[in-house]
């Protein structure tokens, strides 16, 4: 689980980054810190508050992965944010299926 978490915070942080340089910064830094927020409050080495089991964990991260992909898909915003949008629900998706534990 921690690989988990540290790849979680690495997208999370680095989608976050990727707000500051866009001219749509709060889809980026919502989703950011929504990705930070999943892998800081599992019950795992790696968290700072452990609040949530780890099905609540993977159910939270494919909730992240869906949202952030229809809102990159739906949403009117610039292609680069979009494209960071994409990214991000692609790698949370792909770590919540591959990697999901407790279900």
């Amino acid at each position: 689980m921690w690989l988990v978490q540290s790849i979680e915070y690495a997208i999370g942080i680095g989608v976050g980054a990727a707000s500051i340089n866009s001219p749509d910064k709060l889809p980026l830094a919502l989703v950011g810190a929504a990705i930070v927020v999943n892998a800081t409050i599992v019950r795992a080495p790696l968290s700072a508050f452990r609040w949530s089991s780890p099905v609540v964990h993977r159910i939270a991260g494919l909730v992240i992965a869906v949202t952030a992909s229809v809102v990159a898909f739906t949403v009117e915003m610039e292609v680069s944010t979009a494209l960071v949008l994409a990214a991000a629900a692609l790698a949370q998706g792909f770590l919540s299926v591959r990697f999901g534990h407790g279900i």
